[in-house]
């Protein structure tokens, strides 16, 4: 799995659920990253990816954070893990998700 994930727009019943929360991107190791349409603009314009900071950036360096855990994990390990990360610590203090959220957050602020 040491390959780049690919990055799919959300379609059907996912980008239903995006719509309706406030996701806006998941990861499912060995599979694939999936994005709301709406962050993937940077594709359609022609750039080869979103503006560093960017909400869109955030939004796929927390998904690829997701993606390297499993690598470095196991793919198993890293469901095994997250699961029980979500019963013993919920989402907002799951171990993996904060050290996703932290390297999203270390992308260079946009320029203006």
């Amino acid at each position: 799995m040491s390959q780049t994930p690919p990055i799919r727009p959300a379609r059907g019943p996912l980008r239903w659920f995006f719509e309706r929360t406030a996701w806006a991107g998941l990861c499912l190791p060995g599979l694939g990253i999936w994005v709301d349409p709406a962050y993937l603009a940077w594709r359609t314009a022609g750039f080869a990816a979103p503006v560093p900071g960017s909400a869109a950036d955030q939004i796929i360096r927390h998904e690829t954070r997701h993606w390297q855990q499993a690598e470095h994990m196991g793919v198993l390990r890293w469901y095994a893990a997250y699961a029980w990360g979500l019963i013993r610590h919920g989402y907002r203090h799951h171990p993996l998700e904060l050290d996703a959220r932290a390297y999203a957050a270390q992308a260079s602020p946009p320029h203006g």
